[in-house]
């Protein structure tokens, strides 16, 4: 199993994958608004994975209040790149919850060679910052986002948790966030579960 692992302080801009930092994306990109609140989402992470850039938003205007753990409520957005796009740093608006305090680079590791090199489980334990791909075992089958392009259930493609303690930290309801994506209908959904 493919895990996310924090590889500590990384340029706010950085093209790798990282936690926090500004969103990079094409030209004429919008910051997106939560349609709950009307107030700009927060920037949560910056995945480039082998099929898409993702980049992830949730609002967190006022945490609890805007319904963040339905996909399609307005609260979370992704927004979905090709992994050839020419990607550049966006104007990041003035006033609201938009970044987290600082940006943490991301690293993908195999499970079992993480935690078996690890010197302190403990401490590894706190830098994993979620899993690619294979969508935990315990996730409710029924919370998978339907695609509103083909009616199909949407594949998982990575998970988030809150960051480390020396890290950023996004609110995910002291739970996680789940990326899902249909590339057949370019189609993305982020829900948290708190």
């Amino acid at each position: 199993m493919l895990i996310l692992v924090s590889g500590g302080e990384t340029a706010a801009d950085a093209p790798r994958a990282r936690m926090g930092g500004v969103p990079l994306a094409p030209e004429g990109f919008t910051w997106p608004v939560c349609r709950q609140c009307g107030g700009p989402m927060r920037f949560i992470a910056h995945l480039p994975l082998a099929e898409a850039v993702f980049s992830v938003f949730s609002c967190e205007n006022d945490p609890g209040a805007c319904e963040n753990w339905y996909p399609w409520e307005g609260a979370n957005r992704v927004h979905v790149f090709p992994p050839a796009a020419t990607l550049a740093p966006v104007e990041v608006p003035a006033e609201g919850e938009t970044l987290l305090e600082t940006a943490l680079a991301i690293r993908v590791a195999d499970r079992e060679e993480y935690y078996g090199a690890a010197a302190d489980p403990p401490v590894a334990a706190r830098r994993e910052l979620g899993g690619v791909h294979a969508l935990p075992e315990w996730f409710a089958a029924d919370r998978v986002p339907v695609c509103p392009g083909c009616a199909a259930p949407m594949p998982h493609v990575a998970d988030l948790r809150g960051g480390p303690r020396d890290g950023p930290s996004p609110n995910f309801g002291g739970g996680e966030a789940y990326v899902f994506h249909c590339a057949p209908c370019g189609e993305a959904a982020v829900l948290n579960e708190g």
